[in-house]
């Protein structure tokens, strides 16, 4: 079995400590499975220290944050996508217009591609962080 880290025992104490404060474990069962976190070596030692005990995931706090994490990351990749639709529509419509009034040159034409992919690397950018 694999080796544990340092911050795979971190987790491991912090989800003890959830379970603690969720009434799921005493005080001396936690500091019992406390030991056993932060003593673990392999992968087994942690699971026995997390043994009968449910994933975190059940809980409906971390339910319900999880939830509106999601939510409000979709909020905001929809706002992007709306954003990034709505100026390349307006490019498109300002290129087909200049190229009817004006007529388009070699470097003109050349713009609304370089416009749109400098837009698009934007998007990309801010919807990443």
């Amino acid at each position: 079995m694999p080796l544990v880290s340092d911050s795979d025992r971190e987790a491991a104490t912090v989800e003890l400590r959830n379970h603690f404060a969720s009434g799921r474990l005493s005080l001396s069962e936690l500091n019992e499975r406390l030991q056993i976190a932060l003593t673990a070596h392999r992968r087994r030692d942690l699971a026995a220290a997390l043994r009968e005990l449910p994933p975190l995931w059940r809980d409906r706090y971390e339910l319900h944050r999880r939830g509106t994490q999601m939510f409000r990351r979709a909020f905001f990749l929809a706002k992007i996508v709306v954003g990034w639709f709505m100026l390349n529509l307006f490019l498109l419509v300002s290129f087909i217009a200049v190229a009817a009034l004006h007529g388009l040159s070699l470097l003109e034409a050349s713009l609304l591609p370089l416009a749109w992919i400098v837009t698009t690397l934007v998007a990309f950018r801010i919807a990443r962080r």
